[in-house]
């Protein structure tokens, strides 16, 4: 089964394929189109898009990544809703 979101556009994101999901997210590979970057976009699950204690349990674990630097944690940043998707998301820049 192919995933919606994948070949299509997020902000300025290209989205290439799903990398996996869990109970907290669901998380893309996705290529950034104005730096050309590689990049991961982590997504609430549609379930929980309208819940704010998820999406607040989300932005906390946004804050929490985000204040920790460590060559092995990739950089977190830009958590926010958008314009025609249902869940709020964030991105993370891909490790290599």
């Amino acid at each position: 089964m192919t995933d919606p979101l994948v070949g299509t556009a997020v902000a300025h994101y290209e989205v290439l394929a799903k990398l996996g999901g869990g109970g907290m997210g669901v998380v893309y590979t996705a290529r950034d189109m104005r730096l050309g970057r590689i990049v991961a976009l982590k997504f609430l699950p549609p379930q929980w898009s309208h819940d704010e204690s998820a999406k607040q349990r989300f932005l906390r674990e946004a804050q929490a990544a985000s204040a920790t630097q460590h060559r092995n944690i990739c950089t977190t940043s830009r958590p926010r809703p958008t314009a025609g998707c249902s869940s709020s998301w964030r991105t993370t820049r891909a490790r290599r």
